[in-house]
C-alpha cells in the first residue's frame, strides 16, 4: 500500500512538473512559479510554500482557485459527454 501511494504521488509529481514546464516555456515564466500553481495540494499549503520560497502567493493561489473551479464545473459537464444521456 506504502509504494503504490508513492507511486500515485510521483505520477501526478511529473504530470504537474510536466504541464508547469510547457506552460513556463511558452509563456516565458519562472518554471518554480508554474510547478506550485499545478501541484496537487490545498491552496493555503501551496500558498505558504510559495510565501517561503519567494515566489508570488496571489499567482499560485489564483491558478489554484482557477483549477478547483474547471475541475468542479467541468467534472459534470465531461462526465455528462462521456457516459451520455440514459436511455428511456
Amino acid at each position: 500500500m506504502l509504494f503504490r501511494s508513492i507511486g500515485a504521488i510521483a505520477v501526478t509529481m511529473l504530470i504537474s512538473a510536466g504541464f508547469a514546464y510547457v506552460a513556463a516555456t511558452s509563456l516565458g515564466l519562472p518554471f518554480g512559479a508554474m510547478f506550485l500553481a499545478y501541484s496537487p495540494g490545498g491552496m493555503e499549503a501551496m500558498t505558504v510554500m510559495a510565501m517561503a520560497l519567494g515566489i508570488d502567493p496571489f499567482f499560485v493561489a489564483a491558478h489554484h482557485l482557477a483549477r478547483f473551479v474547471l475541475l468542479h464545473a467541468g467534472l459534470p459537464l465531461g462526465l455528462g459527454w462521456l457516459i451520455g444521456k440514459p436511455k428511456a
